[in-house]
């Protein structure tokens, strides 16, 4: 059964230092009282924030931090247009090693319209996968060319290729379920559409074009 779920999901393919200064005293009679020398006293200067180490995560390769969500592109805000369907498009794709790995389907739900099959049984296998104590380690995406042509004044098909690096199904104790060793040249024909508000996936098909 767990052979049989991971090969599924497999076809479906980041000192200041502080002063202080002191004056000298001036010279007096002997018959004065010597005044009491002021010491200033410094006033410490704020420390500087840290600056945040950036992340030594390559964003391609093998490597990758799937773990990590891919990040949100501006054209998820709209408007329709071929460009931010091509953008949306490519998002989507990157999603699936985040969600097989960390069983997060919040965007992914989100964006999955009601007629998207493909949508629909990534969800299920991430379910079952999760229920099952297991998930994906690896299967990072490398996204290429995009384009995307419009079939009505708010849908459109875009065509998204991509390299999906090998990957494993391990259970929680790291022990391995399943290895997928290929490198695989796929191509994404996606369906989505705009509805005023917000991007829909209504269709996905994933086609494999060779292996690497």
């Amino acid at each position: 059964m767990r052979r049989r779920l991971a090969r599924t999901a497999a076809a479906l393919v980041c000192l200041i230092a502080l002063g202080a200064c002191t004056s000298e005293p001036s010279e007096v009679p002997p018959s004065a009282t010597p005044s009491p020398t002021a010491t200033a006293s410094a006033t410490p200067s704020p420390t500087p924030a840290p600056s945040p180490t950036p992340s030594t995560a390559p964003t391609s390769g093998p490597d990758q931090d799937v773990t990590r969500p891919p990040t949100p592109p501006a054209a998820l805000d709209g408007p329709a247009t071929e460009d931010n369907a091509v953008l949306v498009a490519k998002y989507f794709v990157a999603l699936f090693p985040y969600v097989t790995s960390t069983g997060d389907l919040q965007v992914w739900d989100r964006m999955s319209g009601r007629t998207c099959h493909y949508c629909a049984n990534v969800r299920d296998i991430v379910t079952k996968l999760f229920d099952a104590d297991q998930h994906s380690v690896g299967g990072a995406d490398d996204i290429g060319f995009g384009s995307a042509s419009r079939i009505s004044a708010d849908s459109f098909v875009a065509a998204i290729d991509l390299v999906q690096h090998p990957s494993r199904t391990v259970d929680r104790q790291d022990r391995v379920i399943e290895t997928f060793p290929d490198t695989l040249v796929l191509r994404a024909h996606v369906e989505l559409s705009w509805t005023g508000s917000r991007w829909r996936i209504d269709g996905l098909e994933m086609q494999r074009m060779g292996t690497q």
